[in-house]
């Protein structure tokens, strides 16, 4: 008995301890957050919460942009809303070139929910147009069409013989964006490539929505397409009936595949 007893308050205090230092954060209207950014508000007002302790929800169709590395408690993705990054986003968080970060790279400590019409959305979020390693060799004079760009695979060339874009990046961690398609002679454009999606989820990630990074389709028919991006998921446990895709622009001159690494 008297061991039960001494029990009791220790379990009480750490209880008391865990619901003091997580704080729900509701987003109902567009919200970014920047790379060095370690509060977030929630729409409705009020103190700013500490990124490491907010549970975030998001909802009706608000769409959340945090760039660069962050860490938060929970996320749960409602209605159309949306999670994503800035198009073409990078930060250097060393100064030197030795720790950049592209796109979004979020680690959510306990669950991450996305429900059947939410998403995590990096279309066309990658590298612009005719840019990148991998960028779709522009028309010319001579070779008129632009050819698809390229990262996880090769981009298709363009139908006037202009070479796609080579393939690059880390088939087990991904963490590049596609690279765009190239231009049309005549000034017809391509489409940009996919951006990147990095998720490190220590409870279960329940996916009922979409997670992608794809290419986005030229904006002429005689441009090249973009290639897909890149999406890394780490999770305690993956479930639902959702789709990740990282698909490379499919309109007339077709982008690269993107890539793709789940660890669960």
């Amino acid at each position: 008995m008297r061991s039960f007893s001494l029990a009791v308050p220790v379990v009480a205090a750490l209880f008391l301890h865990a619901a003091a230092y997580s704080q729900p954060v509701l987003i109902t209207a567009a919200k970014t957050v920047g790379p060095t950014d370690t509060t977030i508000t929630p729409t409705g007002g009020g103190a700013a919460v500490p990124l490491a302790t907010a549970q975030i929800t998001v909802q009706g169709s608000a769409v959340l942009t945090m760039n660069g590395r962050h860490s938060i408690e929970s996320l749960s993705l409602e209605g159309t809303s949306a999670l994503t990054h800035d198009a073409n986003f990078s930060h250097d968080y060393s100064g030197s070139g030795t720790d950049i970060v592209f796109g979004l790279d979020l680690t959510v400590a306990g669950n991450m929910t996305v429900l059947a019409s939410a998403r995590v959305d990096a279309n066309g979020r990658g590298y612009p147009i005719a840019q990148g390693p991998g960028a779709g060799t522009s028309g010319n004079p001579t070779l008129t069409t632009g050819a698809g760009g390229g990262h996880g695979g090769r981009g298709a060339n363009s139908t006037s013989g202009n070479p796609g874009g080579a393939a690059y990046g880390s088939i087990t961690e991904p963490v590049m964006f596609g690279s765009g398609g190239g231009t049309h002679s005549g000034g017809g454009s391509g489409g940009a490539g996919g951006g990147r999606v990095r998720l490190n989820v220590g409870g279960t990630m329940n996916l009922a929505g979409t997670v992608r990074a794809n290419g986005n389709n030229t904006g002429s028919s005689n441009g090249g397409s973009g290639a897909g991006g890149s999406i890394w998921i780490n999770a305690g446990s993956l479930m639902g009936a959702g789709a990740i895709e990282a698909n490379g622009g499919t309109t007339t001159t077709n982008g690269g595949g993107g890539r793709i690494a789940l660890y669960a």
